[in-house]
């Protein structure tokens, strides 16, 4: 199991160009199964996702 915290980076504002990727990436971890839980941190602070793999070089 492993606990994956997401932050906005200093290019924060670019983040409403890429929230299609970033909900397609979620998406696609939630229908393999590597992502069982996905959630915000805070509203504007960015999120967390509780995975399960083989080794942290598979998520990656």
């Amino acid at each position: 199991m492993y606990m994956i915290l997401l932050r906005f980076s200093v290019n924060r504002d670019k983040a409403p160009e890429r929230m299609a990727g970033h909900q397609d990436w979620i998406r696609r971890g939630m229908d393999d199964g590597v992502f069982l839980l996905v959630g915000g941190i805070r509203p504007g602070q960015g999120g967390a996702v509780l995975a399960a793999g083989p080794t942290s070089e598979a998520l990656q």
